[in-house]
């Protein structure tokens, strides 16, 4: 059901049974029905969820809000929801086992999910009843070649619970776990247990996002990340900043550095504004410190004085849009954002306000995210460019992994005023561009740029 999680596991294979362990809300169920869904949507099989808590429409109306709408699969004969009440519990596994043998044997059912067996192993104190459920079904799995998945929940504050032996003969077994970090909820899945497959990554982060569900984050092998190549190059068509970088290559991670408590100059929205319009790229503001509304009319601002074409940037901004850090964990942070510009096929990201983040977050999980979803973005072809407040040495570890680093420093004093001066320390190399330039730290006047823009100083 996802693809990051398929890539470090590899799938489910058929005639595999799927355990899941998890703390209340941890989102075992969600990630049990995006199973399914996904699969009903790429295969075209037969499914069935067969749960001892939840009824039928309280399932149904949780699914829709992540946008996962199982009534229409349905009607389509795809899916099949049964609510077992509460009844003993050896007339419940009696029940479900009836169930699974006529659904999957008989009726070609290829995934099932039974949430949760914790009531019935509650209650089944007798080895003789657990040894019932344990041989029921690992004969059902082995005869149907079929996929079974056991949800079974944890108690606050443990990772492990008793499933009677089920865990031994289960192919896979999957921990959702929640913990309070800075007085919000973040999720991981610890993946305790996967047959044939060797597992690189014992915990990953994960979110729940309204509309879309269990979101994984993405974490590429080296080799699927793209080398920065000026086959598809953008440019300003201002000859000092585009000689200066080595143009925009398709996936490029630039970050543009000016000084604390100092307001972004004029130039850099000039030359955003330019990237924008001259290569008509769909842009995303996304901000954690301001309103990205107030980004988006400074870019206006600029096409003004600069006389650039403010109509066609205003059809190319596609996305404004501020989050306050302190509200969300960084998983689902994370999250809310890619699901955002991904909604909006963003072919340019603007991000401001980072060091925000790397401020609040813990340094650790903050570097692992930003530098995954970084490759991610740069696999997908979409240039992101950084808005960063602060002095390079001191946010060095935010601009590590950018392909283009550029600086904005002062200089002079109050009493004879400033100068502004942009510093390229990092380019597009020369082994690509071929610009001896391009092996050395480049200095820009901000009064040239502002020329190259059309402003006369």
């Amino acid at each position: 059901g996802d693809i990051t999680l398929d890539k470090i596991i590899g799938g489910i294979q058929p005639g595999s049974l799927l355990v899941i362990l998890g703390h209340p809300g941890a989102g075992k169920t969600t990630f049990a029905a995006k199973v399914l869904y996904e699969n009903i949507r790429a295969l075209a099989i037969k499914t069935l969820y067969i749960s001892l808590a939840e009824t039928h429409e309280k399932f149904i109306s949780n699914m829709k809000r992540l946008r996962i709408d199982f009534k229409e699969l349905e009607h389509r004969g795809f899916f099949e929801f049964i609510h077992v009440p509460s009844i003993a519990a050896e007339d419940a596994i009696e029940f479900i086992m009836k169930t699974l043998s006529e659904k999957i044997l008989s009726e070609g059912t290829k995934i099932a999910v039974i949430d949760s067996i914790t009531p019935l192993l509650n209650v089944l104190g007798t080895s003789r009843g657990r040894a019932f459920l344990h041989a029921a079904l690992y004969d059902l799995i082995n005869a149907s070649k079929g996929v079974l998945i056991l949800i079974a929940d944890l108690p606050w504050g443990r990772e492990s619970v008793e499933l009677g032996g089920i865990e031994f003969i289960a192919d896979a077994v999957l921990v959702f776990k929640t913990r309070i970090e800075r007085g919000m909820l973040s999720r991981y899945i610890e993946i305790r247990k996967f047959r044939g497959a060797p597992i690189p990554l014992a915990e990953i982060p994960f979110a729940i996002i309204e509309g879309e569900g269990i979101r994984i984050f993405p974490i590429l092998p080296t080799e699927e990340i793209p080398p920065l190549s000026t086959e598809k190059c953008y440019i300003t068509k201002c000859r000092y900043l585009d000689e200066a970088w080595g143009g925009v290559p398709e996936g490029a991670n630039i970050s543009i550095v000016y000084p604390q408590n100092a307001n972004i100059p004029l130039t850099i929205f000039g030359l955003l504004a330019k990237l924008i319009i001259e290569n008509d790229l769909r842009t995303a503001i996304i901000s954690f410190e301001i309103p990205a509304e107030g980004l988006a009319q400074a870019l206006k601002a600029a096409s003004s004085i600069y006389n650039l074409n403010i109509e066609k940037l205003e059809k190319n901004i596609v996305l404004e849009k501020s989050f306050n850090p302190t509200t969300y964990s960084l998983q689902e942070l994370t999250g809310l954002v890619l699901s955002h510009i991904e909604r909006a096929k963003a072919e340019l990201i603007i991000i401001h306000g980072l060091e925000t983040l790397y401020a609040i977050y813990p340094k650790e999980l903050f570097m692992s995210i930003s530098y995954n979803v970084a490759q991610y973005l740069k696999k997908l072809g979409i240039i992101v460019i950084k808005l960063i407040e602060g002095d390079v040495s001191r946010v060095s570890e935010i601009v590590s992994y950018s392909d283009i680093v550029h600086s904005i420093v002062y200089l002079g004093d109050p009493a004879s005023g400033y100068r502004i001066r942009h510093i390229i320390w990092k380019s597009v190399p020369r082994y690509l561009t071929k610009a001896l330039i391009h092996d050395k730290p480049i200095v820009i006047d901000d009064d040239k740029l502002a020329l190259c823009f059309g402003e006369y100083r």
